[in-house]
C-alpha cells in the first residue's frame, strides 16, 4: 500500500492547499500512529522541551509578585508554545486545605530563573543541546494577575485531619497554546503552598 503525505506548515495553509489524493500532515506529523508512543517523532525532532524545580518553590497567590514556574515565549520567537503536560508534587505539609495549584497566562515579562533548573527550555532529547525560543524561570513582577486556564493539584481532607494529594500529573496533550508575547504560570489560587514542579511543550511554528 502507497500512502501519499503532503506536508504542511501551518492549519491555515493546511485547509487552503487540500488534495483530495494525499493526507495532510501537519507539521510532518503522522495523522495516526501505534507504533511509537504519542510524543515521540516530536521529541526525536528536537522539538520539545521541558523545565522544572531544582528546590522546593513557594507559590505566590494570584498575585503579580509572581512566584512558582513560568514559562515566556518572547514577542519575536516566530512559534507558539504547544503544551503537553504539567505535573506538580507538595513538597511541604500545607497550612490550609484550601490550596489550590492552577495554571495561567500574563503578558510575557523579565523573570528571574531562582529555583528553576535553567533559564531556557532543555531539550527532552537528553544532550542534543537544542535551543528553546522560551524564557523560564521562578518570580517576576506581572502586569497583572494571571488569567486561571485550569487548576492542576488540590488538597484532599477528611474532617478534622487534612491529608496531601501528594502528586498531580495534567496531560494536556496540546489543549493550552502559548503564543508570542504571552506566558504559562504555574502558582497558587487560594491559599499558600510549596511544590516542585514540571512544565512541558513543544515549539512549533506560528
Amino acid at each position: 500500500m502507497l500512502m501519499q503525505g503532503q506536508v504542511v506548515q501551518s492549519v491555515a495553509a493546511a485547509r487552503a492547499s487540500g488534495s483530495p489524493n494525499a493526507m495532510q500532515l501537519q507539521l510532518g506529523e503522522l495523522g495516526l500512529s501505534q507504533v511509537l508512543p504519542k510524543y515521540a517523532a516530536l521529541a526525536w525532532s528536537g522539538l520539545v522541551y521541558t523545565i522544572g524545580h531544582s528546590a522546593a518553590q513557594a507559590l505566590s497567590i494570584n498575585s503579580t509578585t509572581f512566584t512558582g514556574l513560568a514559562v515566556a515565549n518572547p514577542a519575536n520567537s516566530g512559534k507558539n508554545l504547544v503544551f503537553i503536560d504539567a505535573a506538580a508534587s507538595i513538597a511541604a505539609a500545607p497550612a490550609n486545605a484550601s490550596a489550590v495549584v492552577r495554571l495561567g497566562y500574563a503578558a510575557t515579562v523579565a523573570l528571574t530563573q531562582g529555583n528553576a533548573n535553567s533559564a531556557k527550555g532543555l531539550p527532552v532529547l537528553a544532550g542534543s543541546g537544542g535551543s528553546s525560543v522560551a524564557v523560564c524561570g521562578a518570580s517576576g513582577t506581572l502586569s497583572a494577575t494571571p488569567t486561571t486556564l485550569r487548576p492542576l493539584l488540590g488538597i484532599d481532607w477528611v474532617t478534622g485531619a487534612q491529608v496531601g494529594n501528594l502528586y498531580s500529573k495534567d496531560e494536556i496533550a496540546g489543549a493550552i497554546i502559548i503564543p508570542p508575547g504571552q506566558m504559562l504560570v504555574m502558582d497558587a489560587l487560594v491559599a499558600a503552598l510549596s511544590v516542585v514542579a514540571g512544565l512541558t511543550w513543544a515549539e512549533l511554528p506560528v
